[in-house]
C-alpha cells in the first residue's frame, strides 16, 4: 500500500491524546481517476449503443425504404409517409399531387401526349437533356432571390407506349428540404 494514499485523522487543537485512523483512499482516487478519463468514452460507447439498437436502426430502413406508386404509363418510388391525389379531368391525360405528411404539396406530374413544357420559367433557366435510368428526360432547376426551389422535368416515356407519351413532373417555390424529396422521386422514374 502506497503511504501518499494514506490520510491520517487526528485533532490536532485537543490535548488529548490523539486517536489515528488510517483510511485507504486509494481505490476511491484511482475510481475517481477512471470516471474523468473515460466518462466521455463511456457516454460515445451509450449513444453509439442506442442509435444502433433494433428500433433505432429499424426506424432508419423505414425511412429510406420507399413505396413504389404506380401511375399512368410510369412508376415512381415514394416514402411511406407520401400521399398521392390522382385527378383525370378527361380520358387523355391525368394528374398527379404528391403531399408529405403534413399534407403540403411537393410534386405535381402531368402523365399524357400534351405536355405544357416548359410551364413557368425565367429567361435564365435552360432545359438540359438528362437521362433518368434509361429515360430521356429535359429538366430545367433554377432558385429564386429568396432561395426557394424550382424545377421542371419533362420525361419522354417508351416510345412502344402510345399514351401517354410523356410525364411532366413540376415543383415550385419550395425549401432544400422539401425539393430534396421531390427530386429523389423524380430521380426514380421508369415505364411500367
Amino acid at each position: 500500500m502506497r503511504s501518499s494514499h494514506l490520510y491520517k485523522a487526528r485533532n490536532e487543537t485537543s490535548s488529548k491524546p490523539s486517536c489515528e485512523r488510517k483510511i485507504n483512499l486509494y481505490p476511491i482516487s484511482m475510481l475517481m481517476v477512471y470516471v474523468n478519463k473515460y466518462a466521455m468514452t463511456w457516454q460515445l460507447l451509450l449513444a453509439v449503443g442506442l442509435l444502433c439498437s433494433p428500433i433505432a436502426v429499424h426506424a432508419e430502413k423505414k425511412m429510406q425504404k420507399g413505396i413504389l406508386y404506380r401511375g399512368w404509363g410510369f412508376t415512381v418510388e415514394i416514402p411511406q409517409h407520401m400521399q398521392v391525389n390522382k385527378k383525370n379531368p378527361v380520358d387523355d391525360f391525368e394528374l398527379y399531387t404528391f403531399s408529405n405528411e403534413h399534407g403540403k404539396s411537393i410534386l405535381q406530374a402531368y402523365a399524357g401526349n400534351h405536355p405544357k413544357f416548359p410551364k413557368n420559367r425565367p429567361a435564365q433557366a435552360q432545359p438540359e437533356i438528362t437521362n433518368i435510368g434509361d429515360l430521356v428526360a429535359k429538366t430545367m432547376v433554377w432558385t429564386n432571390a429568396e432561395g426557394r426551389h424550382y424545377r421542371e422535368t419533362l420525361v419522354e416515356l417508351s416510345e412502344q407506349m402510345r399514351v401517354p407519351t410523356s410525364v411532366h413532373f413540376w415543383y415550385e417555390d419550395l425549401p432544400s428540404s422539401d425539393s430534396l424529396v421531390a427530386d429523389k422521386i423524380i430521380s426514380t422514374v421508369k415505364t411500367n
